[in-house]
């Protein structure tokens, strides 16, 4: 069973457009696939919240529904659930790359999982660093 760490940007894509390959995997993926994030995800999304609204033309109902079946799908854990050691490397990692994207590194590393991720500048600059814990939605597509 693998462990994926959701990006920010996957679970925006699923959001604005469920019937999608993001949505597809994050929906729709049979039990060998588990899905994680930091909990600043919820924080990202609230705090996005008018953007994902325009981007996917829902009322507030429906993009309150489309998070929850999101959310259900994803497991959220905490900051102190991560090793202060994972948490330096993944600063060492995101810099100069996309600092923000640091917890979802950090996570990554602790759960020794993989960074799902659709922002192909930050898994370039990640993989140049050395960091092949990221993957794309095409790859895990094909690993199901």
């Amino acid at each position: 069973m693998t462990r994926d760490v959701v990006d920010t940007n996957i679970a925006f894509s699923c959001v604005v457009r469920t019937e999608s390959p993001v949505g597809e995997v994050l929906l729709h993926a049979p039990g060998q696939l588990r899905f994680y994030a930091p909990s600043l995800l919820v924080y990202e999304l609230d705090r996005h919240r008018a953007k994902l609204k325009r981007a996917s033309k829902l009322n507030d109902a429906e993009l309150d529904i489309a998070w929850e079946t999101i959310m259900d799908r994803i497991e959220l854990i905490d900051d102190a659930g991560v090793s202060i050691a994972h948490r330096e490397k993944a600063r060492s990692m995101a810099a100069g790359v996309d600092e923000f994207d640091a917890p979802f590194i950090a996570l990554a590393l602790e759960l020794d999982g993989l960074l799902w991720t659709g922002d192909y500048a930050l898994i370039r600059g990640l993989r140049k660093k050395g960091f092949h814990q990221v993957i794309t939605t095409v790859e895990l597509a094909q690993m199901r």
